[in-house]
């Protein structure tokens, strides 16, 4: 580019676009106000756009680090403006206390118009450098009234990125830079474009009237250098508008994008036909249905159960196996947010594929179709029947009011039922001759109660009695209960176990009776994998978590208010800070079972906002609209990218040389 005897600043970039703003708004009013916005989210796009494919270009990874290092200009002079970092974890919050735009609309009385960039610009940057990352502004802006701007930007940054963000920034020093005759005629270009676009002839008139009000302000040769940069220059080929959306974004998000209402629609239809343990016919063929319509071959009946599948696609080595859930709970409907979890756990296999066509990577990927986790049943049989074996490791998800990796300890569980027997006999007339074994069954849970008194902290003891169907006037011959005994340690599972049992032997004895214990289903504590742990964190801090609409945050109120939870009105946070230690949690998986036989993997992501218990009847209305919808797409780009990361270091690794 040639040599020019002025340089614009970032006034004249500043006044450029206000006045642009002023006759939009002056001459079509509401309308041209929207034109401005929609030019400058579109000049903010090809910012990062731009940026990004310097980043690129350096064989850089899209992240928040990269685009806070590679940044397109610097202030005029030191002292211009004021900004640096608010915190780091658990997300990435800057600031702005001094700024050279807010001063060049106050000097030239334009802030009412120029106010206009800052309601979308730096998320549009943000936008334009990663298509699926969002900054929000936390404050109003000065501009606005505000006393500084300050911004989230949805990715954490951990000491040592931020070490490496500062290394990075000193490393490209101004390389990477454009000057402000650059960027205001950038500005210029598209603005004007997005003006003639939008509103016709008085947008074209519009941008001609504020670009003379410019050359007034300034001077001409000042509007004159802005036409000495070459349109290549300010628009490089055809990069950003059509190589750009291949070159930033992967397979994954791309796959995410495309299939997002088919993943909506597999949920929605799983939620409003739910089906309990082993029932779930129409909710395991949507499933399948779902991935053979996605490239998986399916079949049906694994290990013996009607209504589990597996799904498979690719060949050789890694073996990844995503666990899919989908029962419902008896009366309460997806109160734990199985439809989400089971659409969830394929569509990261779906995307996960179209990375690994993409790329060419080889891997074979499975979706288990794991019916009965609401009884603690279906894995267990499947891991009996050794269908997770050959797997290199196992991915899962589970719907929570947090985003998480799970670094949870599930409990270890026995699953119980007490059947006592007695005799029956008239309770009026003759109740002498009877043994009643509803007598045994209450008898035997007054001695529970007093158990819980000698167990650890950790220990959980729950029943329900089961309906055996007899009058009052009868002395019950059948009592029947259900038991739930958990714990974090399985030899303290066993333990109050066959103390439980005792209870139920006393009290046949005390009444006469006799009971009947079945062992309905048993499982260890969750077994936790640190390397992954960390390696699935390390991509979860990558991608940014969801953002709400009024409208859900409204309903998010509406539900914590009718439900009386104690979230303080802070509905959703971003990405939870990974704990220095597992954590033990009084909830039960039976994917513990699976974590012993494989390396397993368990994100959380919110489906619900914070202070909302599984099993509730809110877990279960916002498992069915888009505060729901909004956590599943991001669980299962979580699983993909972090399923991505692992076969990227270990995937090709013998399992014998994994650690």
């Amino acid at each position: 580019m040639a040599e020019t005897a002025v340089s614009c600043n970032i006034e004249h970039h500043a006044v450029l676009f206000a006045l642009l703003a002023k006759r939009a708004v002056e001459l079509c009013g509401e309308d041209g106000e929207k034109a401005i916005l929609h030019g400058m989210i579109l000049y903010g796009k090809e910012r990062g756009r731009r940026m990004a494919l310097n980043a690129l270009a350096r064989g850089e990874q899209l992240n928040t680090l990269t685009n806070q290092a590679y940044g397109e200009w610097k202030p005029d002079y030191d002292g211009q403006m004021e900004f640096g970092q608010i915190c780091t974890e658990p997300s990435l919050r800057t600031y702005i206390a001094r700024c050279a735009w807010c001063d060049a609309w106050k000097k030239h009385g334009l802030t009412e118009y120029g106010k206009l960039y800052c309601v979308h610009v730096d998320d549009a940057v943000y936008q334009g450098y990663q298509d699926a990352y969002v900054c929000t502004q936390i404050t109003e802006p000065m501009s606005w009234g505000g006393k500084r701007c300050e911004f989230d930007w949805g990715c954490p940054l951990t000491p040592e990125e931020n070490e490496a963000l500062a290394a990075k920034k000193k490393e490209l020093g101004t390389s990477c830079m454009k000057d402000f005759n650059f960027h205001t005629a950038h500005l210029k270009s598209t603005i004007s474009r997005v003006l003639a676009e939008d509103l016709g002839k008085d947008g074209e008139k519009a941008a001609a009237l504020a670009l003379e009000d410019f050359a007034e302000t300034f001077g001409r040769a000042y509007l004159d250098v802005l036409d000495t940069i070459p349109p290549e220059e300010l628009y490089p080929g055809d990069t950003l508008e059509k190589s750009a959306s291949a070159e930033l974004k992967n397979g994954i998000t791309s796959w995410l994008e495309e299939h997002e209402d088919e993943m909506i629609r597999t949920a929605d239809f799983i939620f409003h036909h739910p089906e309990t343990a082993y029932r779930e016919e129409r909710s395991a063929a949507c499933l399948a249905a779902f991935l053979k319509e996605n490239g998986f071959q399916v079949s049906g009946g694994t290990a013996g159960i009607g209504t589990a599948f597996t799904a498979a696609w690719g060949e050789g080595s890694p073996v990844i196996g995503f666990l899919a859930e989908y029962d419902a709970l008896p009366g309460l409907g997806h109160a734990c947010g199985h439809n989400l979890l089971g659409t969830g756990a394929a569509a990261a296999a779906c995307a996960l594929k179209a990375q690994m066509e993409k790329k060419g990577m080889q891997g074979t990927l499975r979706v288990y179709g794991c019916p009965a986790e609401e009884t603690m049943s279906g894995k267990i049989v499947m891991n009996r029947a050794h269908v997770f074996d050959d797997l290199d490791i196992a991915v899962t998800w589970h719907p929570f009011d947090r985003n998480r990796v799970s670094n949870d300890i599930w409990q270890a569980q026995d699953i119980k039922n007490y059947t006592f027997h007695g005799v029956s006999a008239h309770a009026s007339r003759s109740p002498e001759q009877g043994r009643s074994a509803l007598d045994a069954a209450e008898l035997m849970n007054v001695g529970v109660n007093y158990l819980r008194e000698h167990v650890a902290g950790d220990v959980r003891m729950h029943y329900a009695y089961m309906d055996n169907g007899q009058p009052a006037n009868v002395v019950p011959d059948l009592a029947k209960t259900n038991y739930y005994i958990r714990s974090s340690l399985r030899a303290r599972t066993e333990d109050a176990s066959r103390r439980v049992d005792d209870c139920a032997r006393g009290a046949a004895i005390m009444t006469g009776t006799t009971v009947d214990i079945e062992l309905v289903s048993s499982c260890k504590e969750m077994k936790i994998d640190r390397e992954l742990t960390e390696l699935y964190y390390e991509a979860m801090t990558k991608i940014p978590t969801p953002v709400y609409t009024q409208e859900e945050l409204d309903f998010a109120e509406q539900v914590s208010r009718e439900a009386g939870f104690d979230n303080g009105g802070e509905y959703f946070r971003g990405l939870e800070p990974l704990e220095d230690e597992p954590v033990p949690i009084s909830i039960g998986t039976d994917a513990s079972e699976v974590s012993h036989t494989v390396p397993l993997i368990t994100l959380s992501a919110a489906t619900m906002c914070r202070g909302t218990p599984l099993h509730h009847w809110a877990a279960a209305k916002q498992a069915g609209m888009s505060i729901g919808h909004k956590g599943m797409l991001y669980a299962a780009r979580c699983m993909a990218e972090g399923t991505q990361l692992w076969m990227e270091r270990y995937g090709q690794k013998k399992k014998t040389e994994r650690k």
